[in-house]
């Protein structure tokens, strides 16, 4: 084997090595067993660690810290999830509510063509020490083209996801009343 092709093999497992590890930067988990803290507010645990969590990721690539719970349930379920967020001792919480249906691939069962890939809600939260470490640093300019460079971090947020789930928008209930006034 000449040294040229010897070359080419040689960057040619580098760069598949590099590629299974550069898919590997998103963690992805399913079903509802508990997580544990990532320093997170407190009461993040609570609404994290909900029975009707059907999946989570991590991401974003390269550092990590910003998690990603999802949920399925109806609308008794998603007030025990917005109840508990309310509960969150954050500077802020955001709840967003978007038109629906929300799938997500990773929660397809390639043996079940049947299985259930829909969301019904979302719960985000960071780690501050990641968002620290990726964005936040003072001395940190690998990523300054990122728009969360050097800014503030998000607050936790509830993505609830209406028209093809579980969850009637009407018969929720937030801390201004009910939400017949939409």
């Amino acid at each position: 084997m000449n040294r040229s092709t010897l070359a080419v093999l040689l960057l040619a497992t580098v760069l598949a090595s590099a590629t299974q590890w550069a898919l590997g930067l998103i963690m992805i988990g399913l079903g509802n067993d508990p997580v544990t803290d990532r320093n997170w507010p407190a009461g993040t645990l609570d609404v994290a660690n909900l029975k009707t969590r059907v999946g989570y990721w991590e991401g974003p690539p390269f550092g990590g810290g910003e998690y990603h719970f999802l949920y399925r349930g109806d609308s008794k379920a998603f007030q025990d999830a917005l109840d508990r967020f309310a509960k969150i001792r954050a500077p802020g919480l955001q709840l967003i509510v978007h038109d629906g249906p929300e799938n997500v691939t990773f929660l397809k069962n390639e043996k079940d063509p049947k299985s259930d890939t829909r969301v019904d809600w979302a719960f985000v939260a960071w780690d501050p020490r990641s968002w620290n470490q990726l964005y936040a640093k003072p001395d940190n300019n690998w990523n300054a083209d990122d728009p969360n460079f050097h800014g503030t971090m998000p607050q936790p947020r509830l993505e609830l996801y209406i028209g093809g789930g579980s969850v009637d928008w009407s018969a929720v209930k937030t801390a201004g009343g009910d939400q017949r006034h939409r």
